[in-house]
């Protein structure tokens, strides 16, 4: 645009070709900043295993698997295809904890997921067992357990507190 003597005259000439990508460029950017802020209040800050809830404070919150003469005590039973997960799971954090979830992972890739809603307070222990389908899952690969801590009335994991069993033996 051009002003000539108080009239608005359109001018043939129009942004360069440098100027436009600059802008664009600096529009992208701007754009992505502003993403990548609004995802970090909800993203895990851990290893990307779930979402985490902006006000989930999980400081204070650790799990142990429980050891009597020096082996955890995480085991199975067996009896035919029925297999029968026992663990004892000890709150050895600051904090009362709502509860563990486990997963199981089978050879066949299948995963068993449970919760076990039990209130443990610190310096505790959760006994407690689950029920395994050999035959749905495989052979057990992994265990893990993941400590819940109430948020807003809900049990919400603690993903960076979760602990594996080292191993799965059978019960004498």
């Amino acid at each position: 645009m051009v002003f000539k003597k108080g009239r608005l005259i359109f001018s043939k000439r129009g942004v360069s070709p440098l100027i436009a990508t600059v802008l664009l460029i600096a529009f992208a950017v701007a754009l992505g900043a502003m993403v990548m802020n609004l995802g970090s209040l909800y993203a895990d800050a851990g290893d990307g295993e779930g979402i985490q809830q902006p006000n989930a404070d999980c400081s204070g919150v650790a799990i142990n698997i429980y050891r009597i003469e020096g082996r955890e005590q995480v085991f199975y039973e067996s009896s035919g295809k029925d297999i029968r997960i026992t663990f004892m799971i000890e709150n050895s954090g600051l904090k009362q904890i709502r509860g563990v979830k486990a997963i199981v992972v089978g050879d066949s890739r299948n995963v068993l997921t449970k919760d076990f809603s039990q209130v443990v307070d610190a310096a505790s222990v959760l006994r407690e067992a689950l029920e395994y389908d050999a035959d749905a899952y495989g052979e057990i690969v992994d265990i893990k357990f993941i400590p819940l801590i109430e948020v807003a009335g809900t049990p919400f994991p603690c993903q960076k507190m979760a602990i594996n069993a080292e191993r799965l033996p059978q019960a004498n």
